[in-house]
């Protein structure tokens, strides 16, 4: 079976933590800097506060997902500020606007 190009456990081992709204930001920062030497993929839809360029270091197929977004939504209908800044970033914008997509 195939797997999906991006995902935060492709191919290792994952942490899931799901904190209560109270000093979220205080903690997230101290897990993240725990865990950074294990480059970890954070899950999309959870909050984190890793900047675009260093989750776009962790996954090697990156750039493929970049070109099929490129592909599948040229008009950008779904995606949104969020996406943009807080995963793809300026690598993801530049591999967007060399194969035509928004």
């Amino acid at each position: 079976m195939d797997e999906p190009t991006v995902r935060p456990r492709h191919g290792r081992l994952s942490l899931h933590l799901a904190p209560r709204p109270a000093r979220v930001e205080r903690l997230l920062s101290a897990l993240e800097d725990v865990l950074a030497p294990f480059a970890p993929r954070p899950h999309w839809g959870k909050l984190f506060l890793a900047e675009a360029a260093a989750i776009a270091a962790r996954y090697e197929r990156f750039a493929d997902f970049a070109e099929l977004l490129a592909r599948l939504d040229p008009r950008g209908a779904f995606r949104n500020d969020w996406l943009e800044t807080r995963l793809l970033g300026a690598r993801g914008r530049e591999i967007l606007s060399r194969v035509g997509g928004r």
